[in-house]
């Protein structure tokens, strides 16, 4: 019933963090690193291998097609590694584009801007 348009029932701070984009895009590949490290392939070995199909919406998400691609030797674990960091940078940027977008962010760059903010809006 929010979804509808109209006046807001409910006032609303929406901050948003602008980070450089070489920060992110190094968080995105340690993130992809450690998502290896704890086992994604496992994890995605593991659903296949319960009969899970790999067109299901659920496992078709970055990181799971790529791994799947390498697990039917389309690809090597690396370029699968890579290709994941690589998709998830653009999924990021696409994100990024559309919050840009949005009048109602306030972006901020540093923690201080955000409490004040905060307490602007309180």
């Amino acid at each position: 019933e929010q979804s509808k348009p109209g006046p807001r029932k409910f006032d609303v701070l929406q901050i948003g963090i602008d980070i450089p984009r070489e920060k992110l895009y190094e968080r995105i590949n340690t993130r992809v690193d450690q998502m290896m490290d704890e086992g994604l392939l496992d994890e995605v070995k593991s659903l296949l291998k319960k009969g899970c199909k790999k067109t299901l919406p659920s496992i078709s998400g970055i990181g799971y097609r790529e791994l799947i691609d390498c697990l039917d030797n389309n690809i090597s674990k690396e370029d699968a590694i890579d290709q994941i960091k690589q998709h998830t940078r653009n999924y990021a940027r696409r994100q990024m584009t559309w919050f840009r977008k949005d009048k109602r962010i306030k972006w901020v760059k540093q923690k201080e801007e955000a409490e004040q903010l905060i307490k602007q809006f309180i």
